[in-house]
């Protein structure tokens, strides 16, 4: 484990996990536990949860060939207890929230051919998506706008398509601005509600040594 680069940023991030062997870059603790966690609020901590960048390379002692998603998270997990001595309970609260509407399919949704589903990074900061449904993009867009995101679009299937936060760069709004601004560009909108949030609550988490 070491600290990222300096001037890295939310686009620089990259969480991947192929077989046994753990790779993150350019990832906050808050962000890592959002991605373990999906569609919960992370609150509570030192301000370096949501500040400070990590690159992470580690491998899981496995003896059965690669890990499903459950047994990735229980790696993640042990990992963050042990480098970040990490403690936090889970709690359930109401909150101002965002419903996800789209009416009818937006023209630049193309539905999938390729049998995957995954959300990667472009060059250019894009954000790529493919065979990705309603809900599952719901989810991510609640990872980056930070208040929940219910599906209400009505669009079934499975899609490839791309989010543009950059092109909304020069407007001086912050970066989830800029996501959503980029959904709104693709065709959706959005309306506020109410939403029970599971939130994850830091008690303890110490800056780690680099390794």
């Amino acid at each position: 484990m070491k600290h990222s680069r300096a001037g890295a940023t939310p686009l620089d991030m990259r969480i991947s996990f192929p077989g046994t062997v753990l790779n993150v870059q350019n990832a906050t603790l808050g962000e890592l536990l959002r991605v373990m966690n999906p569609g919960t609020r992370i609150e509570g901590g030192p301000v370096w949860v949501e500040e400070q960048r990590f690159d992470i390379l580690a491998k899981a002692n496995a003896d059965e060939g690669p890990l499903d998603s459950a047994a990735q998270q229980q790696v993640m997990l042990a990992l963050l207890q042990d480098r970040f001595k990490l403690a936090y309970h889970a709690q359930s609260k109401e909150v101002a929230g965002l419903a996800l509407l789209g009416g009818k399919a937006p023209s630049r949704l193309r539905p999938s051919t390729t049998g995957t589903s995954r959300v990667h990074f472009g060059e250019n900061g894009q954000i790529l998506f493919e065979g990705i449904g309603m809900g599952e993009l719901a989810k991510f867009l609640f990872t980056r706008l930070s208040v929940p995101v219910a599906d209400r679009t009505g669009i079934v299937g499975r899609f490839d398509f791309a989010l543009d936060p950059l092109a909304f760069a020069d407007s001086g709004t912050s970066y989830p601005d800029r996501v959503r601004a980029a959904a709104e560009d693709l065709g959706f909108r959005f309306e506020s509600q109410k939403a029970a949030l599971s939130t994850v609550m830091i008690d303890h988490a110490e800056l780690p040594g680099e390794n």
